[in-house]
């Protein structure tokens, strides 16, 4: 089999993945991956033990499928799906981006004035203007709002950004809390959200392997689609939690929503399935 992925051209992945196969014990056991050739084919492998024969194993199997149009749809679906996140959130962007870009103007523009009066020439017999102590002491509280505004501009378009960038090769630590409160602040900027979101974030929690990108989109579209399902209740809620589960970090999204019916829970992961209305969903 490393002969086989050599001549793939899918020299260390695939040498990794030889050595675990022969290595695989004929008791049942099986495992499952992908190598990558240098022209961009992706190679689904499946290995595992052939049943017994009388007391003595009977050897293992191992079957290579090119999954290279399969993937290369899957990546198109999601990307898809984050482009319609965006939409979605788009104005709700703009509304968030314009509320301190507002103070931000009429800060500056009083501190303007206030630069026009202390600039004023003065008689060296004339006090100083009436109140200076005051304006100086507000013009630092003018200065200070102003930062925070355009701090907060910062961390919307930061917001957006990560959340836009194409998702990185590999696995990396990801925190989970940190996870959960990008996916909250991006849910918030959707214009048409009216639903809290109860934070339950446990501490302490160890960092998982997987691709922070991913994972803000998966939280996203929970509480996406929690707010949909809540327009228009009075007692709408919804609760992001985040805990342990023995040596398993979990994330949950819960809300009391109508739920999702029986007919259709079999469906959900299926690519295209949406109960939505024409061009309103994915």
């Amino acid at each position: 089999i490393g002969a086989v992925f050599a001549a793939l051209g899918a020299t260390d992945e695939g040498e990794h993945l030889a050595e675990r196969i022969t290595a695989l014990p004929l008791d049942g056991e099986s495992l499952a991956g992908e190598v990558r050739t240098p022209d961009g084919r992706c190679i689904e492998v499946i290995a595992g033990a052939v049943g017994a024969v009388d007391t003595h194993p009977a050897g293992r199997f191992v079957s290579l499928q090119d999954r290279t149009g399969q993937r290369r749809n899957e990546q198109l679906l999601r990307e898809r799906q984050k482009l319609e996140s965006v939409g979605i959130l788009a104005a709700g962007i703009a509304h968030e981006v314009n509320n301190p870009l507002a103070f931000v103007r009429a800060n500056l523009a009083h501190v303007r004035l206030l630069v026009d009066r202390f600039s004023k020439p003065a008689d060296a017999d004339r006090a100083a203007p009436e109140g200076l102590e005051a304006d100086l002491s507000e013009l630092g509280e003018i200065a200070d709002e102003s930062i925070e505004g355009i701090d907060r501009i910062g961390r919307i378009v930061e917001s957006m950004l990560r959340f836009s960038r194409a998702p990185e090769e590999g696995s990396h630590p990801v925190d989970m809390n940190r996870v959960v409160g990008e996916a909250i602040r991006l849910a918030a900027l959707d214009h048409n959200s009216a639903v809290l979101v109860d934070r339950r974030l446990a501490e302490g929690l160890p960092a998982v392997l997987g691709s922070e990108g991913q994972l803000v989109q998966v939280v996203l579209n929970l509480l996406l689609n929690a707010n949909q399902a809540l327009v228009g209740r009075s007692d709408a809620r919804v609760i992001a939690e985040t805990g342990r589960d023995g040596g398993v970090v979990v994330t949950r999204v819960l809300d009391n929503g109508p739920g999702i019916p029986e007919a259709h829970r079999e469906r959900i992961f299926a690519p295209f399935f949406t109960t939505r209305p024409p061009n309103q969903g994915t």
